[in-house]
């Protein structure tokens, strides 16, 4: 769609001076201004900063986007899903690999069994014709075989997003929608930033930091993990913890590390709940109260792997 946007910029180039005639009278000595009047100052006063209105208008423009949705599992900026996919979802991701269409990903909370209206946009870091454990290719992803190609996939989160309207259904407002694969106009969402930040959030995301180490500690020390470094693994692609002052930002990345994918099962689910949030003190209140509860049933339970909550129902690997 194409958005014409006219601009007018107005400079005054002087002091207009009108002597009235003479009546009998001295004529008035003309006022005379004392501002300055430097064609260099009104020209810097004036004149639209250029690079700012065209930052200005992107923004404005990438602010609602189509993109191609699928529905997958709940996940967070920064995370990593690796899957095996078939179709439809390895169609789309191999028309979105080609043209450089943007895709999302949406989950279930599993609480409700609602589908989500918030995701996040999803990279795809590596894909490539799935391989059996000998080497080979296996007979479906073959296209000679069966027609279909699957995919070993990895995909990595990113911007965060607001489903606005389905596109191409016959109510693009009605939800959930009917396939897996769907187009939908979205708005992309904006963490809150250090200036944004108010202090109870920052005072309150600064308390996650103690809280983090000991579970992490903990994981490592109970034997939590499901596979040998998953715990590693998930902090290398983390990367570190935001600053205090990003609270939102501290908040969505401590929440990727109790709710990992693959799973770990040791804290309760906040993905949706931190998705939903609308401030990021709401968001780090939730993080922090998932931290305290996991932390007190894992010294309270035997070494080894255990679920806080039931096996969810969502779309994407256990």
């Amino acid at each position: 769609m194409w958005v014409w946007v006219l601009l007018f910029a107005t400079a005054a180039t002087g002091y207009a001076i009108c002597q009235p005639r003479s009546c009998g009278r001295a004529a008035a000595p003309p006022r005379v201004s004392h501002r300055p009047t430097s064609v260099a100052m009104l020209a810097k006063s004036t004149t639209p900063d250029y690079d700012k209105l065209n930052t200005r208008l992107e923004s404005k423009k990438r602010e609602v986007e189509s993109v191609r949705c699928m529905l997958l599992d709940t996940m967070l900026p920064r995370q990593r899903i690796e899957m095996q996919f078939g179709p439809p979802v390895s169609v789309l991701l191999s028309q979105c690999q080609a043209s450089g269409d943007r895709i999302v990903v949406l989950g279930m909370d599993q609480k409700d069994g609602t589908i989500l209206k918030r995701g996040v946009e999803a990279r795809i870091e590596s894909m490539s014709p799935y391989r059996a454990s000998h080497g080979f290719f296996s007979s479906h992803s073959t296209r000679t075989a069966t027609g279909f190609t699957a995919f070993d996939t990895t995909l990595v989160g990113g911007r965060r997003f607001e489903v606005i309207e389905t596109i191409g259904t016959d109510d693009p407002y009605g939800w959930p929608p009917a396939m897996p694969v769907f187009g939908a106009k979205v708005r992309w969402l904006a963490d809150e930033t250090a200036s944004d930040a108010t202090a109870a959030a920052v005072l309150k995301a600064g308390s996650l930091k103690p809280l983090v180490d000991e579970w992490v500690e903990l994981v490592g020390s109970g034997k939590r993990e499901r596979t040998a470094g998953q715990l590693v693994q998930l902090l290398a692609d983390l990367g570190p913890m935001p600053e205090a002052e990003e609270a939102d930002d501290r908040a969505f990345w401590a929440a990727a590390l109790i709710n990992p994918l693959p799973a770990l099962g040791v804290a309760r689910e906040v993905r949706p709940a931190v998705l939903r949030a609308t401030e990021a003190l709401e968001r780090v209140e939730l993080v922090h109260a998932a931290l305290v509860d996991s932390i007190a049933k894992m010294k309270e339970m035997p070494p080894g792997c255990f679920e806080v909550e039931p096996k969810p129902r969502g779309f994407g690997p256990r």
